[in-house]
This record gives C-alpha cells, sequence and structure tokens, in this order.
C-alpha cells in the first residue's frame, strides 16, 4: 500500500482508508452565494471551465504537475511526491 509507505515515512498510523469504505465524501469543496452566480455568471463558467482544464493538465502531465507539487511542497523526496500525485489523480473526479 503506497499510502502506508508514506504516512509511515512521517510517523503517522494509517487506521482506515476513508476510500475503501465506499461512501463518498469531499475532498476538495468550491462555494459561493446565488448572488454572485447571478452577477457575475460569465465568470462563474469560465472559473469551472479553468478548473476542468487544470484536472485534465493535472492527470495528462504526470511529471510536470510532480515538480510543481515538489516546489509548492518543498520536498525533494521522488517517492512522496508520486504517491501523493496518484492519490490525487485517483481521487480528482473525470468532470467536476
Amino acid at each position: 500500500m503506497e499510502e502506508k509507505f508514506t504516512a509511515e515515512k512521517f510517523g503517522i498510523n494509517v487506521l482506515f482508508d476513508l476510500r475503501k469504505l465506499g461512501l463518498e465524501f469531499l475532498t476538495t469543496d468550491v462555494v459561493t452565494t446565488r448572488g454572485f452566480i447571478k452577477r457575475d455568471e460569465d465568470g462563474l463558467g469560465r472559473f469551472v471551465r479553468a478548473l476542468a482544464e487544470g484536472i485534465h493538465y493535472y492527470k495528462t502531465h504526470k511529471a510536470q504537475s510532480m515538480e510543481v507539487m515538489a516546489r509548492y511542497m518543498r520536498n525533494t523526496d521522488r517517492k512522496v511526491m508520486e504517491v501523493g500525485y496518484d492519490f490525487n489523480a485517483e481521487e480528482y473526479e473525470r468532470k467536476p
């Protein structure tokens, strides 16, 4: 189990993996008000398209995505980055 490798490396004990329970749960959430939607429907549409394009890029450009992750996480351990990447790539829905 790759996640266990990463968790143990940081001294964390894995109790259970929510993904394996078959339950739906939020990992990332984007919220706004009805007022904002009414005021800037076009901007909201551009945001959702950009989010979908970002997810697509992430899932189709693994090496580049891992480089960005490593830079912002300030981590050079390739195995840790790969485990994190694989976890996120699996979690991101194909169509948000």
